[in-house]
């Protein structure tokens, strides 16, 4: 009998929405030199997101400056967002934008915890996929309504 953590996890296609938000969020934080940004579908992996977006800083000031930048980019485009841990150490900063959650690491940490490694049967979105100005605005809130 095979347990049910060793079942086989079914892919699923992202939500044009979902899609739409994790494009938006992987070129903001590539616009402050974000680095080894990767888009992770989740659908049919977890429970708490449809995506995730991992990206790379190059110090602590570098990651707390795109914790900032994605949170005043999200408030622009009417995105809430419904929490925020790791920003005083600026280690690893999660960022949670509901159905995406955002992961700013330093490089370190970044090794350390693997998420790329640990949601590696989940289909990667190539970084050259994301949109030089993401359009998103109230794109998004308009398709999940």
């Amino acid at each position: 009998m095979q347990s049910s953590s060793s079942k086989p996890i079914q892919k699923s296609f992202l939500p044009p929405a979902t899609a739409l938000k994790a494009r938006a969020i992987a070129a903001w934080l590539k616009d402050k030199k974000g680095e080894d940004i990767a888009i992770l579908n989740m659908s049919g992996a977890s429970s708490v997101a449809e995506a995730m977006v991992i990206v790379t800083a190059q110090g602590a000031r570098h990651a707390k400056a795109l914790a900032d930048w994605l949170l005043k980019n999200l408030a622009e485009s009417d995105q809430a967002y419904l929490g925020m841990e790791g920003y005083r150490e600026a280690n690893w900063i999660l960022v949670d934008c509901n159905d995406v959650l955002a992961h700013i690491f330093q490089e370190d940490s970044r090794r350390f915890y693997n998420l790329d490694g640990l949601w590696a049967h989940c289909p990667v979105i190539p970084a050259d996929a994301f949109p030089a100005q993401p359009v998103l605005a109230k794109t998004v809130a308009r398709q999940q309504s």
